[in-house]
């Protein structure tokens, strides 16, 4: 037997000594040499199996480098890092028990997903603030669902919805319209004046007097009252 190849094998796998992401090439070297004997001589190499431990030592160390530099990757988080924390994820998932201890920085991870959903849930209600747009008699349902989708989000998701003041400000105009309107309602009440229209005439000056001077400039028939 060439028992100085066995020797020189032995060495090199000695030589890997602790396995790190620098312990590629003598790994390699090492296992170079190792499938190069013969089967008789791989038997009398003695620490063969400290090469086996070794690849699969880099190969953890490999693989949970990878996705640390996928989790480093998303930065600072928008709404446009889903895809980025998604591949991350899956790329977490898909290590084995013994590589994803190796991973350090899973905390970013989970920093970045929980920052994306608060970020997607307030961009969401967003959405339904905006989609109020200009209140109308109508736009009750839209206002009350958009203020219980606020209230629905914790306290760092609600820091971060831009147009939350449009809701008190959507609440204030449908109040006003809706006060106006029943002022409008009154005076329209009143009918042909005669003998009889003092009631409904004193009902609606009430009505409307009793409006700010915002809803008052929203009653499209005060004139209707002044005549009367």
């Amino acid at each position: 037997y060439d028992l100085e190849a066995v020797k020189a094998v032995e060495e090199k796998i000695e030589a890997i000594d602790e396995v790190t992401l620098e312990s590629k090439s003598a790994i390699d070297e090492a296992n170079a040499a190792w499938k190069a004997l013969n089967r008789t001589q791989k038997k009398l190499v003695p620490n063969w199996s400290v090469l086996d431990t070794a690849k699969k030592s880099y190969r953890n160390l490999f693989n949970a480098k990878a996705v640390e530099e996928k989790i480093e990757a998303i930065g600072e988080v928008t709404l446009a890092s889903k895809s980025a924390i998604e591949e991350a994820e899956a790329a977490y998932q898909a290590l084995t028990a013994d590589q994803k201890q190796l991973v350090t920085n899973t905390d970013v991870l989970a920093a970045a997903r929980k920052s994306y959903n608060d970020l997607a849930a307030a961009k969401a209600v967003e959405d339904q603030i905006a989609a109020i747009g200009k209140v109308t008699l109508t736009s009750k349902s839209a206002i009350e669902k958009a203020e219980a989708a606020y209230e629905a989000l914790t306290e760092e998701q609600k820091a971060l919805v831009s147009n939350a003041d449009l809701i008190a400000a959507a609440k204030t105009a449908y109040e006003n319209l809706q006060k106006a309107n029943e002022a409008e309602r009154k005076i329209s009440a009143i009918g042909a004046v005669n003998t009889k229209s003092l009631p409904a005439i004193e009902d609606a000056e009430a009505a409307y007097n009793a409006l700010t001077e915002e809803q008052k400039a929203l009653v499209s028939n005060a004139d209707t009252l002044r005549k009367s």
